[in-house]
């Protein structure tokens, strides 16, 4: 009879099951934009920016600077961009699959965390091309003797550098 040899047993690792943050911030705008009522925010926030600026522009004696509309028109942007934040919690329990959401990630904080930074990734997104797209078109309503002097401030104003929270 041989003697049988003890081998030593690996040292077992555990692997986190848990998605990363970076992950879950990808879910949460993807969730925010696959349903229709998202979708339609979405639209409407690039295109009602650039109709007012025209609507604006159209029926302004002079515009003297870039600046104040696009400030304005980027205000209105971040109002309808409000609401999509909201929906983006209001709509897991409206369709019943914020237990999925919680049971898939129990840390409830890091699900608050992904979704608060991913709109506002979507809405510093949204607005700049909202307030780009109003400036162009206020640009080609209003013709060429305009100011741009406080644009690039108005555009910081309207569009928030995104900082995540710690």
């Amino acid at each position: 009879m041989t003697a049988a040899i003890a081998r030593p047993v690996p040292a077992l690792t555990a692997r986190r099951t848990g998605p990363s943050l970076p992950t879950l911030i990808g879910i949460e705008i993807r969730k925010s934009a696959s349903t229709r009522s998202g979708r339609s925010l979405v639209a409407a926030s690039m295109l009602l920016g650039p109709a007012a600026m025209a609507v604006a522009a159209a029926t302004a004696d002079e515009i003297g600077s870039v600046a104040g509309p696009t400030g304005v028109v980027g205000m209105l942007t971040g109002l309808v961009l409000l609401s999509l934040g909201v929906l983006s919690t209001a709509g897991e329990w409206a369709h019943r699959t914020v237990q999925t959401t919680f049971l898939l990630v129990p840390r409830r904080g890091r699900v608050l965390a992904a979704k608060a930074v991913g709109m506002a990734l979507i809405g510093a997104t949204l607005a700049a091309v909202s307030a780009l797209l109003s400036a162009v078109v206020l640009a080609l309503v209003a013709g060429g003797d305009l100011s741009w002097n406080g644009f690039p401030r108005a555009l910081t104003a309207v569009v928030p550098p995104v900082r995540p929270s710690r």
